[in-house]
Protein backbone atom coordinates (compact mmCIF):
# COMPACT_ATOMS: atom_id res chain seq x y z
CA UNK A 1 0.00 0.00 0.00
CA UNK A 2 2.81 2.44 0.89
CA UNK A 3 4.60 1.60 -2.36
CA UNK A 4 1.46 2.31 -4.41
CA UNK A 5 0.81 5.59 -2.55
CA UNK A 6 4.41 6.69 -3.13
CA UNK A 7 4.15 5.96 -6.84
CA UNK A 8 0.95 8.00 -7.12
CA UNK A 9 2.54 10.87 -5.23
CA UNK A 10 5.48 10.90 -7.64
CA UNK A 11 3.14 10.86 -10.65
CA UNK A 12 1.06 13.72 -9.25
CA UNK A 13 4.17 15.79 -8.52
CA UNK A 14 5.49 15.17 -12.04
CA UNK A 15 2.20 16.31 -13.57
CA UNK A 16 2.16 19.44 -11.41
CA UNK A 17 5.76 20.42 -12.13
CA UNK A 18 6.22 19.26 -15.71
CA UNK A 19 2.74 18.97 -17.16
CA UNK A 20 1.56 22.52 -16.63
CA UNK A 21 1.91 25.03 -19.42
CA UNK A 22 4.18 27.83 -18.28
CA UNK A 23 2.93 30.07 -21.08
CA UNK A 24 6.52 30.67 -22.20
CA UNK A 25 7.39 29.55 -25.70
CA UNK A 26 10.89 28.47 -26.75
CA UNK A 27 11.04 31.64 -28.88
CA UNK A 28 10.29 33.75 -25.79
CA UNK A 29 13.18 32.11 -23.98
CA UNK A 30 15.50 33.04 -26.84
CA UNK A 31 14.42 36.69 -27.17
CA UNK A 32 17.37 39.01 -27.46
CA UNK A 33 17.44 42.60 -26.36
CA UNK A 34 17.56 44.66 -29.59
CA UNK A 35 20.69 46.51 -28.49
CA UNK A 36 24.02 46.33 -30.23
CA UNK A 37 25.92 44.75 -27.32
CA UNK A 38 23.34 41.96 -27.08
CA UNK A 39 23.46 41.35 -30.84
CA UNK A 40 27.24 41.23 -30.73
CA UNK A 41 27.44 38.66 -27.94
CA UNK A 42 24.41 36.54 -28.93
CA UNK A 43 24.65 36.61 -32.72
CA UNK A 44 27.81 38.07 -34.27
CA UNK A 45 30.26 36.45 -31.83
CA UNK A 46 28.53 33.05 -32.02
CA UNK A 47 27.44 32.79 -35.65
CA UNK A 48 29.38 35.29 -37.75
CA UNK A 49 32.86 36.15 -36.54
CA UNK A 50 34.66 32.85 -37.01
CA UNK A 51 38.10 33.16 -38.57
CA UNK A 52 37.02 32.00 -42.03
CA UNK A 53 33.90 34.17 -42.13
CA UNK A 54 33.66 37.70 -40.73
CA UNK A 55 36.38 37.23 -38.11
CA UNK A 56 40.04 37.86 -38.84
CA UNK A 57 39.60 37.00 -42.55
CA UNK A 58 36.77 39.53 -42.97
CA UNK A 59 34.82 37.84 -45.75
CA UNK A 60 33.37 40.44 -48.10
CA UNK A 61 35.63 42.96 -46.33
CA UNK A 62 33.24 42.83 -43.35
CA UNK A 63 34.68 42.25 -39.89
CA UNK A 64 32.15 41.34 -37.21
CA UNK A 65 34.54 40.97 -34.31
CA UNK A 66 33.68 42.83 -31.12
CA UNK A 67 36.26 45.56 -31.66
CA UNK A 68 35.37 46.29 -35.30
CA UNK A 69 31.80 45.32 -36.07
CA UNK A 70 29.86 48.52 -35.34
CA UNK A 71 32.20 50.76 -37.33
CA UNK A 72 32.33 48.19 -40.14
CA UNK A 73 28.55 48.07 -40.61
CA UNK A 74 26.65 51.22 -39.76
CA UNK A 75 26.34 53.72 -42.64
CA UNK A 76 28.91 51.74 -44.65
CA UNK A 77 28.17 50.70 -48.22
CA UNK A 78 28.34 47.00 -48.96
CA UNK A 79 31.42 46.05 -50.94
CA UNK A 80 29.37 43.29 -52.58
CA UNK A 81 26.44 45.46 -53.66
CA UNK A 82 27.08 49.19 -53.38
CA UNK A 83 23.42 50.16 -53.75
CA UNK A 84 22.97 48.94 -50.15
CA UNK A 85 24.35 50.11 -46.85
CA UNK A 86 25.35 47.18 -44.64
CA UNK A 87 23.24 48.78 -41.93
CA UNK A 88 21.07 51.75 -42.80
CA UNK A 89 19.82 53.10 -39.46
CA UNK A 90 16.04 53.23 -39.34
CA UNK A 91 15.53 50.97 -42.35
CA UNK A 92 16.12 47.24 -41.95
CA UNK A 93 14.46 46.45 -45.28
CA UNK A 94 17.19 48.47 -47.06
CA UNK A 95 20.05 47.11 -44.94
CA UNK A 96 22.24 44.47 -46.55
CA UNK A 97 22.84 42.77 -43.19
CA UNK A 98 19.13 42.18 -42.61
CA UNK A 99 18.55 41.12 -46.22
CA UNK A 100 21.40 38.59 -46.04
CA UNK A 101 19.68 37.04 -43.00
CA UNK A 102 16.23 36.91 -44.59
CA UNK A 103 16.17 37.24 -48.40
CA UNK A 104 19.58 37.94 -49.94
CA UNK A 105 19.58 40.14 -53.05
CA UNK A 106 22.79 38.32 -54.03
CA UNK A 107 24.88 35.44 -52.77
CA UNK A 108 23.66 33.03 -50.10
CA UNK A 109 21.67 33.27 -46.91
CA UNK A 110 23.80 34.02 -43.87
CA UNK A 111 25.30 32.66 -41.77
CA UNK A 112 26.89 30.64 -44.57
CA UNK A 113 27.39 26.98 -43.73
CA UNK A 114 25.48 27.27 -40.44
CA UNK A 115 21.80 26.91 -39.56
CA UNK A 116 19.60 29.90 -40.31
CA UNK A 117 19.26 32.25 -37.36
CA UNK A 118 16.11 31.85 -35.30
CA UNK A 119 13.16 34.15 -35.88
CA UNK A 120 13.86 35.75 -32.49
CA UNK A 121 17.45 36.62 -33.44
CA UNK A 122 16.43 37.99 -36.83
CA UNK A 123 13.68 40.04 -35.18
CA UNK A 124 16.22 41.53 -32.76
CA UNK A 125 18.49 42.57 -35.66
CA UNK A 126 15.54 44.11 -37.49
CA UNK A 127 14.35 46.00 -34.41
CA UNK A 128 17.86 47.28 -33.65
CA UNK A 129 18.25 48.63 -37.20
CA UNK A 130 14.73 50.12 -37.30
CA UNK A 131 15.35 51.80 -33.92
CA UNK A 132 18.31 53.68 -35.38
CA UNK A 133 21.15 51.11 -35.07
CA UNK A 134 22.57 52.74 -31.96
CA UNK A 135 25.92 51.70 -30.48
CA UNK A 136 24.34 50.63 -27.20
Amino acid sequence: MKSCLGSWLIIILMVVFFGCDSGVSPEDLEKIDPKFTALQSNIFDLSCSTKSCHGSDGAGNLFLTKDKSYAAMVNIRSSLDSKYYIVKPGNADSSYLYLKLTNPPSGVLMPKGNPKLSDAKIAAVKEWINNGALNN
